[in-house]
């Protein structure tokens, strides 16, 4: 739209505060109308009894760039946590078991399907191999064609009836809170992308994504109930028989309440609005401080063991969490390196090599943080906090105490690589939580950046 025209965005969701934030961005002029007291839509935080919790399960696919610049321009990046979701528990057999969803060289095999539904799994490679190109997660609207067969007619027609209710159909409605009978097979080819596995992520808070966009729109009415639009499309008229005129009216509802806003379509397009259902079934998210046998934090309900609940997520408590978001813990970390490099010092018995030993922790702590930074920036969709990044890597140098037993004769040597690997082990959870990058790659970014100045020093001496 050219700048100087009028749009009306109905609905306060992430879809509705995104589109106008474009369009005011682009000059139209905007008015966003929202029936609820709040912005947020599904994503609105609640509270309960004093816990404020987000009422959504977040699964996104793990390329998730779009939502990376999104909460940059709402400056909301150290809020938004994106995790790799690697595997899940399934209910199968009488127990839980172990789905790993990016398996090593083939499709995702779960607990309870058949091998010959797991072989026929094959298939799904090839279909991706010969889709190409038309499967962009950034352009879905190219592989429009595609978009003939549900989840479940894709899954009963490729693989079998297991496969459907034991993976796909768990995946569309724990993961995506969709039914799979109405889930687009084309939104599954995205999610597994050329490799044929998935590539989901786990996310948590989002809700201060749509409140912070909004803050910036000049006309945002909270409480404004759309009764309808006009029949020619330019413009609504509110519940309180308010006439809004405008160029444009983008819908951002749910499908059932568009098509009654709607004042035009065909029985075809009233068939599709009104059966774009979502789950039947709902899902339980937990906060839990404490050890609880549950794989990769989630667990599926296949529909055959509970006809009540799809599935059941576990937010654990993270400690880099809260060094994120604690201005202190900076001061607390320099804190944490120096004093372990006096411990290591003093074990050593030697004054000098106290002064010593800080000025090299210092600068290998420094060294080390820049190189997961600049590795990190690499492979991930956006560039991590360098401050954020120096305060969990502070924290998890503690483990260089190890290295006092260093002095000792024959043993020294293997106290020194001790303290470097339990340091490393530590590295990974930190790096994962700042720069959200999936364990095999937070590994390899830090054996890098803890290697590559050893290996620079070494070729100096």
């Amino acid at each position: 739209m050219s700048a100087g025209r009028r749009a009306i965005v109905v609905g306060a969701g992430l879809a509705g505060v995104a589109a106008a934030r474009r369009l005011a961005a682009a000059g139209v002029e905007t008015t966003l109308l929202e029936a609820s007291a709040r912005v947020g839509g599904r994503l609105a935080t609640d509270e309960l009894e004093g816990l404020a919790f987000e009422p959504l399960v977040q699964t996104l696919p793990d390329d998730t760039r779009a939502l990376a610049l999104l909460a940059a321009e709402a400056g909301v990046t150290d809020r938004v946590r994106v995790r790799p979701l690697e595997r899940v528990g399934v209910i199968a057999r009488g127990g839980v078991r172990t789905l790993e969803l990016a398996p090593r060289g083939r499709f995702a095999r779960a607990p309870g399907v058949p091998i010959w539904e797991a072989l026929r799994a094959r298939r799904v490679r090839g279909l991706l191999d010969w889709f190409g190109e038309k499967l962009d997660p950034h352009a879905p609207e190219e592989a429009v064609r595609l978009d003939d067969r549900s989840v479940a007619d894709f899954a009963r027609l490729y693989l079998g009836r297991k496969s459907l209710e034991r993976w796909l159909g768990p995946l569309a409605e724990s993961q995506l809170g969709l039914p799979a009978e109405h889930t687009s097979r084309v939104l599954l080819f995205l999610l597994l992308g050329a490799s044929g596995r998935p590539r989901l992520a786990s996310g948590e808070g989002f809700a201060a994504l749509p409140a912070r966009l909004a803050e910036a729109l000049p006309d945002v009415r909270l409480g404004a109930r759309v009764d309808a639009v006009r029949a020619n499309g330019h413009g609504v008229r509110l519940a309180t028989g308010e006439e809004l005129p405008a160029d444009v009216v983008v819908l951002a509802v749910p499908a059932p309440e568009a098509w009654r806003l709607l004042p035009f379509g065909t029985p075809a397009e009233e068939l599709f609005f009104l059966r774009s259902a979502y789950a039947s079934r709902p899902t339980l998210a937990v906060v839990i401080d404490g050890d609880v046998p549950l794989p990769g934090g989630a667990l599926w309900i296949p529909r055959e063991a509970s006809a009540r609940l799809a599935a059941v997520f576990r937010f654990e408590p993270s400690v880099y969490a809260d060094l994120e978001e604690d201005p202190a813990s900076l001061p607390v970390s320099f804190g944490v390196v120096i004093g372990t490099s006096l411990v290591v010092g003093v074990g050593a018995s030697s004054f000098p090599g106290i002064f010593l030993g800080i000025a090299q922790a210092l600068f290998y702590w420094g060294t080390v943080t820049a190189l997961v930074l600049g590795i990190a920036a690499l492979v991930a969709e956006t560039t991590p906090d360098y401050v954020v990044l120096l305060r969990c890597l502070g924290f998890a140098y503690a483990w260089q105490v190890v290295a006092v037993g260093g002095s000792l004769p024959l043993l020294g040597p293997l106290f020194w690589w001790a303290a470097l690997a339990l340091w490393a082990v530590a590295l990974v959870p930190a790096t994962r939580q700042v720069t959200r990058l999936r364990t095999a790659q937070a590994i390899g970014v830090c054996a890098t950046a803890l290697l590559l100045p050893l290996l620079v020093c070494a070729a100096i001496v």
